[in-house]
């Protein structure tokens, strides 16, 4: 199953155009790849990318991120690692244990360019979360 432009302007009443334009071939891409392919997982999927990036507004996390210093449960172990692996994607990956495990599925160095999360893959990210948490 794809979204049409119009569907998601529909779903995303606040996104822009030119956001739907712009994020609605990877968002299919990833429903594709990651299998989300029925309407109820279609719906729910959506709803969490579109609750936690805002309509497509955020793809990185508006706070600094320093909340998440020392977080040994997202692997922020080195100092700085709160702000560097902060919220990134459409769905706000956290913490340096899943950019490193994201990092690895993709074979992409993301400790050293962790911001590609959010500008490259922001819904494939998505994707790979949904499917990896189940």
């Amino acid at each position: 199953m794809t979204i049409t432009a119009v569907q998601l302007s529909k779903i995303a009443t606040l996104a822009s155009k030119a956001k739907i334009e712009k994020h609605l071939p990877a968002l299919n891409a990833t429903l594709a790849k990651y299998n989300i392919n029925t309407p109820l997982r279609i719906s729910h999927f959506l709803a969490q990318v579109l609750h936690e990036s805002g309509c497509f507004r955020w793809m990185e996390e508006i706070a600094s991120g320093s909340a998440y210093e020392r977080r040994l449960d997202l692997g922020n172990v080195m100092s700085g690692d709160g702000i560097r692996f902060k919220g990134r994607g459409a769905i706000q990956l956290t913490g340096r244990s899943n950019y490193t495990l994201y990092g690895k599925f993709l074979k992409v160095d993301l400790l050293s360019n962790p911001s590609l999360v959010a500008s490259v893959y922001p819904l494939d990210v998505a994707g790979w979360f949904w499917e990896t948490n189940g």
